[in-house]
C-alpha cells in the first residue's frame, strides 16, 4: 500500500470514528432526557413505618387533611393542633397544609442528645411544603415552599428515672409520671407498656430554606451562562477565521472560556452578590432589575396625565 493509499485509508477511518462519536453521543443524549424527564415526573412520598420521622409526617398530612388525630406524637402536640384547627374554624378559616420529601434530599438527618431521664432526637429532612388558608371569600394565602420539617423525637427512657418523667395519658390526656402511667393511669385506669408511650414526637417546626442557599444558586448559575456566553462568542470568532479549523477553535474557545469566562462570571456573580446587600431606601428585598426600572415605569404611567411628572419631585414634596 503507498502513502496516498494510506492516507486514504486514514481519510475513512476518522469520519468513521466521528459518526461512532455522534452515534454514542446522541444515545447517550436520548438517555439523559429519559433521565430528566422521569425525575420532573417523580413525586417523592413518605414512607410508612420507615421512621417515626415520616410516619408523623404522614399522620400530619392526614390530620390537616381529614382531620384524623396523629398518634406518634405526645398529648401536647395533639392538644397544640387541636388548638389551631379550633381557632381557625371560629374565623371560618380552613387551613390546607401538605408536605412531601424534597427531590434533591439526603434523607432525614438527626442528632442525638442524651439526657439522665431519655434520649433526644432533633431531626430534619428538606421538604416540599403546601400551605394554603380559604374560606367562604375564596383563597386568602396560598404557598409552596421549600421548608426543613424538625421533629423532636424522646425515645429511650431511663427506666430507673420514670417517677420522675411526666407525660400525658395517651387516652384521657390527664398528666402522669410515666410510672403511674405503667402500672394504671389513676384518671382512666389504661394500663400503658413503655413500648405504647416511647417513642413519640414531642415538637415539631418548620423553616423556610437559608436564603443563602439561595444565593450560592444564583451565584452558580452566573458563573456558567457567563462562561456559555463567552464560550459561545468565542468559538463563533474563531471559526469565521476560515484557518482555523474546527477542532482547534473549540480547543482555543475551552481554553479562553475556563478562565476569561470563569473569571468573568466570579466577578459578575460577586457583584451582584454584594449589590444585594445594599437597603436600597427600604427596598432590599426587591428585585435590583425591578427597583432600577421602578422609576420609570411608574413616570410612563403618569406620563398620559403630567406628561413633566417626575418621581424625584413626588419624592420631594412628600418628604417631611
Amino acid at each position: 500500500m503507498g502513502t496516498n493509499g494510506f492516507i486514504s485509508y486514514i481519510a475513512f477511518i476518522f469520519p468513521g470514528i466521528g459518526i461512532v462519536l455522534i452515534i454514542i453521543a446522541v444515545i447517550l443524549l436520548i438517555r439523559y432526557i429519559k433521565q430528566v424527564t422521569a425525575f420532573k415526573k417523580y413525586k417523592p412520598a413518605w414512607e410508612k413505618h420507615k421512621s417515626i420521622y415520616d410516619d408523623f409526617a404522614i399522620e400530619l398530612n392526614h390530620w390537616y387533611d381529614s382531620g384524623l388525630p396523629p398518634k406518634s406524637c405526645d398529648g401536647d402536640t395533639s392538644y397544640a393542633l387541636r388548638l389551631q384547627r379550633e381557632r381557625l374554624g371560629r374565623k371560618g378559616i380552613r387551613m390546607i397544609h401538605y408536605t412531601a420529601p424534597a427531590k434533591e434530599t439526603p434523607g432525614t438527618t438527626y442528632f442525638s442528645r442524651n439526657t439522665a431521664w431519655y434520649t433526644v432526637d432533633l431531626m430534619n429532612e428538606h421538604i416540599t411544603r403546601r400551605l394554603r388558608f380559604e374560606n367562604s371569600s375564596g383563597i386568602i394565602y396560598d404557598r409552596d415552599s421549600d421548608d426543613t420539617m424538625y421533629e423532636s423525637v424522646v425515645h429511650t427512657p431511663n427506666e430507673a428515672e420514670l417517677h420522675h418523667m411526666t407525660m400525658t395519658c395517651p387516652n384521657c390526656g390527664a398528666v402522669n409520671p410515666v410510672a403511674a402511667l405503667t402500672q394504671c393511669c389513676p384518671y382512666c385506669s389504661t394500663v400503658f407498656q413503655i413500648k405504647d408511650l416511647f417513642p413519640r414526637v414531642t415538637n415539631t417546626y418548620f423553616i423556610r430554606n437559608n436564603a443563602s442557599m439561595k444565593n450560592v444558586n444564583k451565584r452558580g448559575s452566573t458563573i456558567w451562562i457567563t462562561m456559555l456566553v463567552v464560550f459561545l462568542f468565542t468559538f463563533i470568532s474563531f471559526l469565521s477565521d476560515r484557518e482555523n479549523p474546527i477542532p482547534a477553535s473549540l480547543i482555543m474557545s475551552y481554553f479562553v472560556t475556563l478562565i476569561f469566562g470563569g473569571i468573568t462570571g466570579l466577578m459578575l456573580s460577586s457583584v451582584l452578590l454584594i449589590i444585594k446587600q445594599f437597603n436600597r431606601d427600604g427596598r432590599k428585598r426587591i428585585p435590583f432589575w425591578s427597583y432600577v426600572t421602578a422609576n420609570g415605569k411608574i413616570s410612563r404611567a403618569f406620563a398620559p396625565y403630567d406628561p413633566v411628572f417626575l418621581l424625584r419631585n413626588l419624592k420631594a414634596r412628600s418628604s417631611p
